[in-house]
């Protein structure tokens, strides 16, 4: 089992915070980088979107954020928990009510090729650029078990 599985196993049961890595486009491509190293067939790698969205914080202010959606339903991220780096996910319902997602735009993996090699680094729309931001942010989620 790896290292990350490892630091998901029983995460639902605690009430400890997952705290964001504040490198949520930077987390996307580790997390294809390591399916790819793996060996992960094209055919697996299609099943996931990625999608940068602006989002509400709790007081209302909106800021931008990335993440990865797999074709059934779950939306996966990376966060710091216990001080390490994990995945973990949540149902997309869950995840759309939770942190207040306001709009959002989706990408093939395709797509974010192309962008990243036209365009540069993400989010390639100007307005959820402007949006980003080191403002430390917490949120509780259950676990994710590949």
């Amino acid at each position: 089992m790896s290292r990350r599985a490892e630091l998901t196993n029983g995460l639902e049961d605690s009430d400890e915070p997952i705290y964001p890595t504040h490198r949520c486009f930077d987390d996307i491509v580790d997390f294809f980088r390591d399916l790819a190293e793996k060996g992960t067939p094209a055919a697996v790698l299609n099943r996931f979107t990625v999608v940068h969205g602006i989002l509400l914080s709790p007081e209302g202010e909106p800021y931008a954020h990335g993440w990865v959606e797999r074709d059934d339903g779950l939306v996966i991220q990376t966060g710091i928990y216990r001080g390490e780096r994990i995945l973990f996910a949540l149902e997309r319902e869950e995840f759309l009510v939770s942190h207040m997602v306001w709009d959002e735009t989706r990408y093939t993996l395709r797509e974010v090729l192309r962008n990243d090699r036209t365009l540069g680094y993400p989010p390639w729309i100007p307005e959820y650029r402007d949006l980003c931001s080191s403002e430390k942010r917490a949120w509780h989620a259950r676990s994710w078990k590949p």
